[in-house]
């Protein structure tokens, strides 16, 4: 995921959605330590700026933090995380929000991260199948192969215990990463 996200930083990448299971750290690593890092960094060089040439117009990165029903009307930014955006399936405002919204607003050399547990009929599989953005996917299930994404925490009995209590369809788009 790491390198992934420094790829997103260095412009490599501008479309980038990863998937995982609920409680796996994924809002924690994307949606606070990668931007907190990225602008912590740029408000180093705009205090620099500031203190070599005076005031600078423009500092050196957008952030604008919004919660489901916020509004983005008039302003910009250069990278925007988009974490867990249903609840459920996808609304008709989750893909307009994306559509007249987001897009609209991202500058030209912006980048979007998705980062969310997948459910049937979400934005990602909208995204994936309605446009052509290019995005790139990482999937992290529940259980690979036998072997727990999160032994520490989970392991297989925890996980078994959650997929009797949830059901079959809810473990597979929520767990397992297939929606």
């Amino acid at each position: 995921i790491a390198r992934h996200l420094e790829a997103v930083e260095r412009g490599d990448i501008t479309r980038l959605m990863i998937f995982m299971p609920p409680r796996h750290g994924k809002s924690h690593l994307v949606s606070l330590h990668f931007p907190s890092e990225d602008l912590a960094k740029g408000f180093q060089r705009f205090v620099k700026d500031m203190s070599g040439k005076g005031f600078a117009g423009k500092g050196p990165g957008t952030a604008v933090g919004i919660g489901g029903a916020g509004k983005l009307c008039g302003k910009g930014f250069d990278l925007c995380i988009i974490d867990d955006p249903d609840g459920s399936d996808v609304s008709e405002q989750s893909k307009w929000a994306y559509r007249d919204s987001i897009s609209a607003r991202l500058k030209p050399d912006g980048a979007i991260v998705l980062v969310a547990s997948r459910r049937p009929s979400d934005l990602a599989s909208h995204l994936l199948q309605a446009s052509n953005e290019g995005w790139q996917v990482l999937s992290f299930p529940a259980m690979n192969g036998g072997v727990p994404l999160d032994s520490q925490w989970y392991g297989v009995e925890k996980y078994r215990q959650i997929r009797m209590s949830i059901g079959e369809d809810n473990w597979q788009s929520l767990y397992q990463q297939v929606a």
